[in-house]
Protein backbone atom coordinates (compact mmCIF):
# COMPACT_ATOMS: atom_id res chain seq x y z
CA UNK A 1 0.00 0.00 0.00
CA UNK A 2 1.63 3.25 -0.93
CA UNK A 3 0.13 6.14 1.03
CA UNK A 4 0.74 9.98 0.77
CA UNK A 5 -0.17 12.32 3.96
CA UNK A 6 -1.77 8.58 5.28
CA UNK A 7 -3.91 8.17 2.18
CA UNK A 8 -3.88 5.62 0.02
CA UNK A 9 -3.55 7.21 -3.58
CA UNK A 10 -3.90 3.80 -5.35
CA UNK A 11 -7.34 3.65 -4.44
CA UNK A 12 -7.96 6.71 -6.73
CA UNK A 13 -10.15 6.36 -9.87
CA UNK A 14 -7.63 8.98 -11.61
CA UNK A 15 -4.52 7.54 -10.58
CA UNK A 16 -5.75 3.86 -11.58
CA UNK A 17 -6.63 5.47 -15.15
CA UNK A 18 -4.09 7.48 -15.22
CA UNK A 19 -1.68 4.25 -14.96
CA UNK A 20 -3.86 2.01 -17.17
CA UNK A 21 -3.16 4.94 -20.28
CA UNK A 22 0.28 4.78 -19.08
CA UNK A 23 0.52 1.18 -19.95
CA UNK A 24 -1.45 1.20 -22.99
CA UNK A 25 0.98 4.29 -24.93
CA UNK A 26 3.77 2.68 -23.60
CA UNK A 27 2.41 -1.05 -25.30
CA UNK A 28 1.61 1.38 -28.64
CA UNK A 29 4.62 2.73 -28.87
CA UNK A 30 6.96 -0.31 -28.50
CA UNK A 31 5.13 -1.40 -31.66
CA UNK A 32 7.23 -1.02 -35.01
CA UNK A 33 7.20 1.29 -36.56
CA UNK A 34 6.81 3.77 -33.72
CA UNK A 35 9.55 1.70 -31.39
CA UNK A 36 11.97 3.24 -34.34
CA UNK A 37 10.92 6.82 -34.11
CA UNK A 38 13.40 7.84 -31.77
CA UNK A 39 12.21 11.47 -31.98
CA UNK A 40 9.13 10.30 -30.88
CA UNK A 41 9.89 8.26 -27.88
CA UNK A 42 11.73 11.07 -26.32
Amino acid sequence: MVKVSGVDFTRLNVWNEAKTLAVDVYKSTNKEPVSKDFGFKE
